[in-house]
């Protein structure tokens, strides 16, 4: 077994049962969703060189980058083993609550961060990919640095097929063999580890400057970043909107007193 799984597998076990999930506040300590919860154990690892943070559609692109190569079953199904990641859904499709992530421990079971147990849990691989609709399940595993040969030739021994998911060697100047612009910026995005996403994140999320300003009346100073000026704008303007209605129930009130006094009412 690959050190680098064992790792990863301690970093789940370390923190089950006492995190949370969580799609919006996905960067921890204290929350994860199922694909961040992947990739902060893979960072823990060492797998995971830029520390990114991607998504289950980042991963098809990030792991064979980082030395897995996927796992092709026979007619008896996909033979999984401890510390294999899984995937559910299809590239392309699986973004959001439409995929789901974790790895297994052993061959029929998986731990993984889920909405269903708020947790990171340990479950029944089949049990509840069957109560989530049984969707295609992708299986990858940890070669390192053994080379394209011997990754086949594990994929033979273990499963009868001979195929390996290919890396990613699209050419982004190649503009011919391409659906549409957002297949070249997708691309880039999640190219060289998810380096640039990184970034976007960083400075959304991450980024100080200096702010002066005021939330519901009070004045707000010091430093702030994206991602907080964002929450103030829009406490500002439910407030504002707050006023403009009560300017506006007031001036109707004061509209009425006056129609009253002159007609002497």
């Amino acid at each position: 077994m690959s050190q680098v799984t064992e790792t990863a597998l301690e970093w789940f076990y370390d923190r089950a049962g006492w995190v949370t999930y969580s799609m919006a506040y996905r960067n921890g300590p204290t929350s994860y969703d199922c694909s961040s919860s992947v990739y902060f154990a893979l960072t823990y690892a060492g797998d995971n060189p830029s520390g990114a943070v991607g998504n289950t559609e980042s991963m098809f692109t990030d792991l064979p980058n980082w030395g897995w190569y996927q796992v092709y079953g026979d007619a008896h199904g996909i033979p999984a083993q401890r510390g294999d990641i899984f995937i559910w859904g299809d590239p392309g499709a699986s973004a959001g609550a439409a995929g789901h992530t974790g790895m297994f421990v052993d061959p029929d079971n998986i731990i993984h961060c889920n909405f269903g147990y708020n947790s990171i849990t340990v479950n029944n691989h089949d049990y509840i990919w069957n109560a989530n609709g049984s969707p295609t399940c992708h299986i990858f595993r940890y070669g390192g640095d053994e080379s394209a040969i011997e990754n086949v030739a594990q994929s033979v021994l273990t499963t009868g097929a001979a195929t390996v998911a290919p890396q990613n060697t699209k050419d982004w100047f190649d503009m011919a063999s391409r659906q549409d612009l957002a297949e070249v910026v997708n691309d880039v995005v999640h190219q060289n580890g998810g380096f640039i996403r990184q970034c976007i994140h960083d400075v959304i999320h991450n980024e100080k400057f200096k702010r002066e300003g005021s939330v519901n009346g009070k004045p707000v100073g010091g430093t702030t970043t994206l991602v907080l000026e964002a929450q103030y704008n829009a406490q500002n303007f439910g407030r504002l909107k707050a006023d403009v209605l009560w300017a506006q129930k007031q001036i109707a009130e004061l509209t009425a007193e006056v129609k009253a006094l002159k007609e002497g009412k």
